[in-house]
């Protein structure tokens, strides 16, 4: 099976998390990896909400205003783009107060969401950006 540009980079990017997991899992510990992946989880989940947000928001301006019906997915959308912010900084703040040496393991993996969602961009850009 041939994989394409995006595919093999969502593949490097869960080995660089797995990666990430075993190395904290070597120098921080089980609460370094609690606090790698939950950094992992949130933000990945914040991105996610943002995403289906500005999904719906260009369909709102694309559609005819008699299919801008308010169905459960919208609210659903429109409540997880609305909580996951905040979620992502009581799970950070969670992490500071339990274990707040392993705040850096969180922000690692904070880190490592926010430069895979520059690198797709990168890859999703048209024309490509590559260097000369």
């Amino acid at each position: 099976m041939k994989l394409s540009r995006k595919q093999w980079f969502w593949v490097a990017c869960a080995d660089v998390s797995l990666f990430g997991a075993v190395f904290f899992l070597l120098t921080s510990g089980i609460q370094g990896v609690t606090a790698f992946l939950l950094g992992v989880l949130f933000t990945s989940a914040h991105f996610i909400s943002l995403r289906w947000l500005l999904y719906l928001w260009a369909k709102m301006f694309v559609s005819t205003e008699s299919s801008l019906k308010p169905t459960l997915g919208t609210i659903a959308a429109v409540l997880f783009g609305l909580l996951s912010l905040p979620i992502l900084v009581v799970s950070g703040l969670y992490v500071q107060q339990i274990w707040p040496e392993q705040m850096s393991c969180f922000l690692w993996g904070l880190c490592l969401v926010y430069f895979a969602l520059v690198g797709w961009a990168v890859l999703d850009a048209n024309p490509p950006i590559s260097p000369k």
